[in-house]
């Protein structure tokens, strides 16, 4: 996941020329909250639309609800669970039923005698 350049008030009421939504950063945004929307969360989980007040919540629950491991290369996607679209999902199990398929292929070749000793 890359950062983002703008973050866009939620709340604010786009008809309201008053109060400028854009912000540059998520402090920023954060800040505007404080002040104009005491109260509301400005953290969402992008895989399960939850929303959190603050950051260290927000990283709990994706750790928490959205982790996913990887029994075939032993790689944990805890963040990237949010990211992967089912296509990538899709993707990534190709590949894992591949290097499974190798393995296997290679296990039966390591079985069949070769005629020469070590």
């Amino acid at each position: 996941m890359g950062y983002r350049s703008s973050y866009e008030c939620p709340w604010c009421d786009p008809e309201n020329i008053a109060l400028d939504p854009v912000f540059e950063s998520i402090q920023e945004l954060a800040q505007h909250r404080d002040i104009e929307h005491p109260g509301k969360p400005i953290y969402v989980c992008s895989a399960c639309d939850m929303t959190f007040n603050e950051w260290q919540e927000a990283t709990e629950h994706v750790r928490e609800r959205h982790d996913e491991y990887c029994e075939e290369c032993q790689r944990g996607y805890i963040y990237e669970a949010v990211a992967l679209t089912p296509e990538k999902k899709q993707r990534i199990s190709d590949i894992h039923d591949e290097i499974a398929k190798l393995r296997e292929e290679l296990e039966e070749l390591c079985r069949i005698p070769t005629g020469s000793r070590a």
